[in-house]
């Protein structure tokens, strides 16, 4: 890790770490699982009827389907696709949207 001049390690990683509960994220453990704040986590149960506490790696996939397929339905009960809804905001903090811009689900190949 290259860190700059003055900074050591312990305090990189604190600041990381503030980061990461700043984006709703309470901790990673070594094994890479994921468990995210429960304040954070409230307000997507609420928004979008989404729980995930805590997230192993080999899960993320499976995860990212459930969300996505949430949001659909929260977009299609305010009556706009979800290409809409991100086109009401500034590109600068839409540039992840190509997960959750489409229209229909993608197709599964048999």
């Amino acid at each position: 890790m290259a860190l700059s001049d003055g900074l050591g390690a312990a305090s990189a990683e604190q600041i990381n770490q503030g980061g990461q509960r700043f984006e709703g994220i309470e901790r990673i453990d070594p094994s890479g699982a994921v468990h995210f704040t429960e304040s954070r986590m409230q307000a997507l149960t609420r928004t979008l009827g989404y729980q995930c506490r805590s997230m192993e790696l080999a899960e993320v996939g499976d995860w990212a389907d459930e969300l996505q397929a949430k949001y659909r339905a929260y977009v299609e009960r305010l009556g706009i696709t979800a290409t809409e809804w991100f086109n009401r905001f500034p590109a600068s903090i839409t540039d992840n949207k190509t997960l959750l811009t489409h229209d229909k689900p993608p197709q599964k190949e048999a």
